[in-house]
């Protein structure tokens, strides 16, 4: 479970079917200059993947009702044009109930990225871009209000080339994207077979990596407690991924990389978190009802007082 958890490797491109096919969105934070702002606290920003266009709006909350309101107003802004594919991070403004309802009613397949340490990368990049102007612009004015002059900044940002694609975002159209996109992703069909580790069976037991904040300590375990075992290993593609499921046969949600697993035979012996209660049955036998690191409750057990090893 320590062994060092690798977080820079080859992960699948977002390759979009063309232009405004597929956004990502994230939720630029602005909650520190909220009484400047007329009580705004977020800037919803969405980008198209093949043309790095981007849309933006501010939100007053997280709650379904305000970011509904906040994507109603985006798509004002692509002049109706809504995307094919969505990516977000899990964040709950994204997946409420609510917000699912209202994605599957705008026909939008929205989608999550799991992995701990890749969100919506390209829209975190364009959150950070319209901040380092944004306040650029707080110096030079000497104010901190952002909510009237984020459509000029933004519209600077789309009037900018833009060092991925060579050309700005504002220029690519329906006649000239598909030749964009020819150039930006006619390699990634072809990528030549990195060096990977062993590819993983299915049926096989397996650990995930554990998600840490930025700066948690290097020397807590880097992988879960609890055990999963491999069920789909997509090899269709490179990098190879997989779906895992736990041992009661449910499906865990999103993808995994080689490296965000590491085999591990499958472990008779568990930490205890918790004893929860205890009881003695009717043959004189002690029993504890224990909570598992690492595991849900529905794992929660009863085990023999004579099972638990003391240290």
């Amino acid at each position: 479970m320590h062994r060092p958890a690798r977080k820079k490797f080859p992960r699948l491109v977002t390759r979009p079917s063309g232009l405004h096919t597929d956004w990502q969105a994230d939720l630029a934070i602005f909650d520190q200059l909220t009484k400047y702002n007329d009580g705004y606290k977020y800037l919803l920003v969405c980008i198209d993947v093949l043309s790095r266009k981007i849309f933006a709006v501010p939100a007053k909350s997280k709650r379904s009702e305000d970011m509904i309101e906040a994507f109603e107003n985006i798509f004002k802004l692509s002049e109706g044009i809504l995307p094919h594919k969505l990516y977000t991070d899990r964040g709950l403004e994204f997946e409420a109930r609510r917000m699912k309802e209202y994605f599957k009613k705008k026909d939008i397949d929205k989608r999550v990225v799991y992995s701990p340490d890749v969100h919506a990368s390209m829209a975190e990049r364009a959150n950070r871009t319209i901040k380092e102007r944004l306040y650029r612009y707080f110096s030079e004015k000497n104010t901190l209000r952002w909510v009237e002059v984020i459509k000029q900044i933004v519209s600077g940002i789309n009037s900018s080339v833009n060092r991925v694609i060579g050309v700005t975002p504002n220029s690519v159209n329906f006649k000239n994207s598909r030749k964009l996109f020819e150039r930006l992703y006619k390699d990634t069909q072809n990528i030549n077979p990195q060096k990977v580790l062993s590819i993983l069976k299915p049926g096989q037991t397996v650990r995930i990596t554990k998600e840490k904040g930025k700066f948690e300590k290097g020397y807590l375990p880097n992988y879960t407690d609890e055990l999963f075992l491999v069920y789909i290993v997509n090899d269709a593609h490179n990098p190879v991924t997989y779906k895992l499921k736990d041992f009661e046969e449910n499906i865990i949600e999103g993808v995994f990389y080689r490296e965000e697993l590491v085999p591990t035979q499958e472990d008779t012996t568990h930490r205890i978190a918790e004893i929860l209660k205890t009881r003695t049955t009717r043959e004189g036998i002690k029993q504890h009802f224990v909570r598992w690191v690492g595991y849900k409750e529905s794992y929660n057990s009863w085990i023999n007082d004579t099972d638990i090893v003391r240290r």
